[in-house]
């Protein structure tokens, strides 16, 4: 199997460095907008080879390519899934979030349907889908989710970028939001 990474935060090294280990992938490739980042995580991974984060460079490694694994950010899943499926490329999409937004949504399940490309949702990164719809036996009244992420994570973010926050000036655990689900992302 090959396999292009899209995104190198803590999912896509962890990943990285799994795969590294497996026989079933004799190379696979990595891109980040950080590319530090990913020249640091190919440098740790001999099967692992940089890709630029253009999108004529992942075009062209997409026909040697059987699934992108998108672990980046709901940026990336708007901006790069839509030219993985374009490609009839599937793509295991771990920024689920960014599927609430109902365009993002249907323009990815639209070009899937024409194009033939796969989306793999995963129930897991989906706030532990799977272990509420065990507890759907009883009545859920409500459910907390509390996610902790470095810093740097956040840059970029319009969100932040409009509440005037300085991720690089954040030195301890600082409540970023509080509110519904749908509002958080």
């Amino acid at each position: 199997m090959r396999l292009l990474i899209i995104g190198c935060g803590a999912i896509g090294a962890t990943l990285a460095e799994a795969i590294q280990g497996m026989e079933e992938f004799d190379i696979f490739y990595i891109t980040d907008k950080n590319e530090d980042r990913a020249r640091r995580i190919v440098s740790k991974c001999p099967k692992a080879k940089f890709i630029s984060p253009t999108d004529e460079s992942i075009k062209a490694r997409l026909k040697n390519v059987d699934l992108v694994v998108e672990a980046a950010s709901q940026e990336a899943v708007r901006h790069y899934v839509p030219i993985v499926l374009g490609m009839g490329v599937d793509v295991l999409v771990m920024s689920v979030g960014a599927f609430a937004d109902d365009d993002t949504r249907e323009r990815c399940f639209n070009v899937a349907k024409r194009k033939g490309g796969r989306l793999y949702v995963p129930s897991g990164a989906i706030c532990g889908t799977d272990g509420l719809h065990s507890a759907s036996a009883d009545v859920i009244q409500s459910v907390e989710l509390m996610s902790i992420k470095g810093p740097k994570s956040f840059q970029e973010n319009e969100y932040l970028l409009a509440k005037g926050v300085d991720v690089n000036a954040l030195k301890e655990r600082t409540i970023l939001f509080e509110g519904p689900a749908r509002e958080a992302i």
